[in-house]
């Protein structure tokens, strides 16, 4: 999480991060901009939970689901442009491109 928060920070992103989702969800609801790239492993039934969260309160919310290529993808029903995978491990020059994709799209 650390090294992801300080690769997109010294790219130019504000980034926003927690340990847990306990943490995220608190940092949502204080967050005086919206979050617009969530990115966890979405195939843990936790950050699923924040990702609907997100999702409630700003529908078009980017997911970059960062974990293994076989998870269970439980947001299938997005538009393509709105989630992606990104199987572990990545190089973080490809995480970059997917994040400024799903930004950009």
């Amino acid at each position: 999480c650390k090294m992801i928060a300080g690769i997109l920070t010294a790219d130019g992103y504000r980034v926003y991060a927690a340990a847990n989702a306990t943490a995220a969800i608190a940092l949502a609801k204080e967050a005086t901009q919206p979050m617009e790239l969530f990115i966890a492993p979405l195939a843990d039934p936790e950050a699923a939970a924040v990702a609907r969260m997100l999702l409630a309160r700003r529908a078009g919310t980017r997911l970059l689901d960062i974990g293994p290529e076989d998870s269970n993808h439980t947001f299938t029903s997005l538009p393509a442009g709105q989630v992606a995978l990104l199987a572990k491990p990545f190089a973080l020059s490809e995480l970059l491109k997917i994040a400024r994709h799903l930004l950009d799209s």
